[in-house]
């Protein structure tokens, strides 16, 4: 992966592709599944108005479910990422444990 850094809340996901492409379109293999990802990077976390920074929740390696056309979408090496904030992650699917 590229160097870069992700700032404050923002979290990079890889995303998972759940499509098959028919005659040059994608479409979801299941029309009713949220977008998934993998956590690439992330930010140091939220900064309060306290001027405490609350740490992001995930890790990188985590597997996450988000809502549907949220944060900004990039390609990084070829493949789709997409820049969200915490706030769009509906549920941890796998999580990552140790370091």
């Amino acid at each position: 992966m590229s160097k870069g850094k992700v700032l404050g809340e923002k979290i990079l996901i890889q995303m998972v592709d759940h499509q098959e492409q028919v005659g040059g379109l994608f479409v979801p293999k299941n029309p009713e599944a949220k977008p998934e990802g993998i956590v690439v990077m992330h930010g140091e976390g939220k900064l309060l108005e306290c001027g405490v920074t609350m740490p992001v929740a995930v890790k990188k390696g985590d597997t996450v479910v988000i809502a549907d056309h949220v944060g900004d979408q990039i390609m990084i090496e070829g493949k789709r990422h997409r820049i969200i904030r915490e706030s769009d992650i509906l549920y941890v699917k796998n999580i990552v444990t140790g370091k």
